[in-house]
């Protein structure tokens, strides 16, 4: 199969990769439709980060009245059909909305929670609201790109999977001969 990241397999099988250790074989993995069974010849740490082009959206609230106002006025903004550049537009739907935009901005460079509120958000769509000091705050995934040394580009992962459908064929090739 070659090297996975963590979210690439099925959640059950990456729940028992994470648990294995390094020349290990798991015990059958049960998924709906079959099982695994998986053997872990090395793990390593990628170097690859992410990076995330994001936009924050922020709208002002110093009561609890005024709090609960901005949250459905950031309800109706995420309704809207805008992106990333055309977000700003939406100001007159919205009082006392900011935007900013925060550019590229590094995985390693986050929070957790933030980072947890990122990766459960799709590219062109707006995050779940964050309560913040003087009222709530969400941000707009604008693109996600991972960059580093181990990503492999376009045509390698092309490569790969031309050379892995060649093999497939020469042993069917192989086991047709033999009969």
């Amino acid at each position: 199969m070659g090297w996975v990241r963590e979210g690439e397999l099925r959640e059950e099988v990456d729940t028992a990769i994470q648990q294995m250790e390094k020349g290990t074989i798991s015990s059958t993995i049960q998924v709906p439709g079959g099982v695994y069974v998986v053997a872990l010849r090395d793990k390593r740490i990628s170097t690859a980060e992410a990076v995330y082009t994001l936009e924050q959206i922020r709208v002002t609230a110093e009561t609890p009245e005024a709090l609960e106002a901005a949250r459905t006025q950031m309800a109706t903004l995420n309704g809207l059909d805008k992106t990333c550049k055309t977000i700003d537009e939406a100001e007159d739907a919205v009082d006392n909305v900011v935007f900013a935009d925060l550019g590229e901005v590094k995985v390693g460079e986050v929070s957790e929670e933030i980072l947890e509120l990122l990766s459960k958000t799709d590219i062109g769509k707006i995050s779940e609201l964050m309560d913040v000091a003087g009222g709530t705050m969400a941000l707009m995934v604008c693109d996600r790109k991972v960059s580093g040394s181990e990503v492999p580009t376009r045509d390698e992962i092309e490569d790969r999977l031309t050379g892995q459908q060649l093999a497939q064929q020469s042993k069917r090739y192989l086991r047709d001969l033999r009969r």
